[in-house]
């Protein structure tokens, strides 16, 4: 056989496209459907004909068995008929012994070839997919359908693409009638659907239409997958239909649809099923009595006496791990009390320190349990005055070495005990114990950990109990910092007015005369703003402006314009708003103020029109589109009066139109866009620029 892989192919074809056998999937990806003279890998594109070419040339010379077939034609004739994966096909052919002139047709791409090439091996009837109109895919789904010895012929048709022809011999391989519903007209889900219903022996004939959407027989079967009928239907025909037989009358009249199913698990599972035929028992109980009949344990008995599923599935737990069931099987202990007192049996632990339910519940089981797995004194916690989480407290001392009499004590609740913990074990000279006993919280404990090393002041004496957490956490990210906020704030103030405060003031911003708990969060961040941008604020420093409402009357002092007319808390902020930019615009005002609203983009493009020499005082707004401020700074680099239509309520693609007819002189176009009030000046201004 030749040796492709030393061949001139190797420098473009990957080693593995040459095997016999390959996965069809891989080798469809490999192959360019639209090209047929390469592989799909970045060896080949479309215009590489010269690749396609020298390698049809290799193989003309080459291969000796293309050659032996067809004669020497001195590169003429048949030769060009075919590209070199065809060739290669044909050359495959002649070296497995099979009739090549089936498909040595040009008709067929090099996927189709390989496809009638393995099914003449393979000494199949070809004739019923050796068709042109048939794509490979089609072919190979046909090829393994003859492979498996099906009758498909009268469904091997061109109208049926490969998902339809693999649900119609999917069911054509189980004996399914199928014959009324191969059609075109269904695709391969509602194929699958219909299919799927015959098999289990539904009446699909109602729905079985293709006006019927898939998704709705999808639903439609699903629907029936969950009855009682299909779960019957199906035990009937199970392997064990004998032992089905015994109490069928009693799933037919009395099972629910859980029990059905569980009966149908242990039909196949090899136990005596007829153990289960009592109505009484839930089907999550028939599930722990299948468990049991496995192990040869009949748990039936510790269900009647009022055992819920869950405890008895601890029960075959503790058979397995071979342990004296009888101390936790009793209907005292909850299943999760039962689970910890069998991990302590099988570890052989001392479980009369927890096996108590008067005593302790599962999570105060839990917390000695698992002290005594990890060889801890556990008789320090191991009491009922403690709750679980302070049990965990006190478990995770005894576990780091920590000296836990310290805060083992019932009257800290256990987020103290989980701070004045992580405080020792944090600061093996410190602990909060003296916050805990003074009335901070664990959270607060837990917020003013930072502060123990970093500052010589008195915590209880400027962070009192009366702040929250989140309060304490900010203030102590300032302290941290060097920034004491604890003289300009009360605990009034919530934890983002306190931020605010804290970073004006880490900015070097003076808010002595606004700490103000009057405003809230977003004024104070108004003020800071215009603080920071050296504007006098006190004309509207008063909480009966809203947050935005700060911003427009900022905005228009920065402007330099007088906002008495609009500075009246009567007035929304919208309507500032457009009181403001309509003087601005008037005035062909610069939005410097608006600059934190720009996007990088529009950053970037005025940047460039800057750079050009260009006075983009027109479109200094967040408010244009980089469309619009292209255009606007088009228009002022070649000397033309932008403003006419430097309007941010202009699409971009009309101050294009505007800004070419003023170009050309075509004055109707621009009138008929630009705003009217402006028509007078234009005409004028065109006729003074007229020679």
């Amino acid at each position: 056989m030749t040796n492709y892989e030393d061949s001139k192919y190797a420098p473009y074809i990957k080693n593995d496209a040459y095997t016999e056998e390959y996965d069809y999937y891989e080798y469809d990806l490999k192959y360019d459907e639209n090209y047929d003279c390469g592989y799909n890998y970045g060896y080949y594109d479309t215009d590489d004909r010269d690749i396609c070419n020298e390698d049809a040339f290799y193989c003309r010379n080459d291969d000796k068995y293309y050659n032996e077939y067809y004669g020497d034609c001195n590169g003429k004739g048949k030769y060009d008929d075919f590209n070199p994966w065809q060739i290669r096909e044909i050359n495959l052919g002649i070296e497995n012994g099979v009739d090549v002139s089936i498909y040595a047709d040009k008709k067929f791409t090099a996927k189709r070839m390989r496809e009638i090439r393995y099914g003449l091996k393979d000494g199949l009837d070809v004739s019923v997919y050796a068709n042109p109109e048939f794509n490979a895919k089609q072919m190979y789904r046909i090829r393994h359908a003859l492979k498996d010895g099906l009758d498909i012929v009268q469904y091997a048709r061109p109208e049926f693409n490969e998902e339809q022809l693999e649900e119609i011999f999917f069911a054509v391989g189980r004996g399914l009638d199928i014959t009324e519903y191969t059609k075109p007209e269904f695709d391969a889900r509602q194929m699958s659907c219909i299919f799927n219903g015959i098999r289990i022996g539904m009446d699909v004939s109602s729905w079985a239409k293709p006006e019927v959407s898939n998704i709705d027989m999808e639903h439609i079967f699903n629907e029936y997958w969950n009855t009682k009928e299909y779960l019957i239907r199906m035990l009937k025909y199970s392997k064990d239909e004998k032992r089905f037989d015994l109490f069928a009358d009693l799933i037919c009249e009395k099972f629910d649809i859980n029990q059905i199913k569980k009966i149908s698990d242990a039909l196949g599972q090899n136990v005596d099923v007829t153990k289960l035929a009592n109505s009484d028992f839930s089907g999550d109980e028939m599930g722990v009595i299948i468990d049991g009949l496995k192990m040869d344990v009949d748990v039936r008995p510790y269900l009647s006496r009022g055992f819920n599923f869950r405890q008895v599935r601890v029960l075959l737990q503790g058979i397995c791990d071979n342990v004296d069931t009888d101390v936790f099987m009793d209907l005292k202990y909850d299943e999760d009390q039962m689970y910890y007192i069998e991990k302590g049996l099988e570890r052989k632990l001392d479980i009369s320190l927890y096996a108590n339910p008067d005593k302790y519940n599962f999570s105060q089981m839990r917390r000695i349990y698992e002290g005594l797995l990890e060889g801890l004194d556990v008789s320090i916690y191991a009491d009922p005055k403690y709750d679980a989480n302070q049990m965990c407290a006190i478990y995770e001392g005894l576990s780091k070495g920590l000296d836990v009499s310290v805060y083992a004590d019932p009257k800290y609740d256990a987020g103290q005990m989980n701070a004045i913990y992580t405080s020792m074990y944090t600061f093996t000279d410190t602990n909060l114990k003296e916050y805990a006993d003074y009335g901070y919280s664990g959270q607060q404990m837990m917020e003013l950990l930072p502060l123990l090393h970093h500052y010589d002041f008195d915590i209880k004496k400027n962070i009192g109990v009366e702040y929250d957490p989140e309060q304490i956490h900010w203030i102590a990210i300032y302290l941290c910092k060097d920034i004491d906020l604890t003289k300009y704030i009360n605990p009034n103030y919530n934890e983002d007015q306190i931020y605010e405060i804290g970073d004006a003031l880490e900015n070097g911003i003076n808010l002595t005369d606004y700490c103000d708990e009057k405003y809230d969060c977003f004024q104070m961040r108004e003020i800071r703003t215009w603080l920071e941008k050296g504007i006098d604020i006190s004309t509207y420093c008063d909480e009966a402006y809203n947050s935005s409402q700060m911003k427009e009357i900022g905005l228009g002092l920065n402007s330099g314009m007088d906002i008495r007319p609009y500075c009246d808390s009567k007035y929304s902020a919208y309507a500032m708003e457009r009181y403001r930019k309509n003087i601005e615009f008037s005035r062909g005002y610069s939005y410097d103020m608006e600059d934190r609203l720009f996007s990088e983009q529009q950053r970037q493009e005025l940047d460039n029109a800057k750079n050009r020499g260009i006075d983009t005082h027109l479109c200094e707004s967040a408010k244009y589109s980089i469309g619009q401020i292209q255009e606007i700074c088009l228009g002022l680099e070649k000397g033309l009066p932008a403003e006419f239509y430097a309007n941010y309520l202009i699409d971009s693609s009309i101050m294009q139109e505007v800004r070419i007819a003023m170009e050309n002189g075509d004055e109707d176009t621009v009138l008929k866009h630009i705003n009217r009030r402006y028509v007078g000046d234009y005409r004028g201004l065109r006729r003074i620029e007229e020679p």
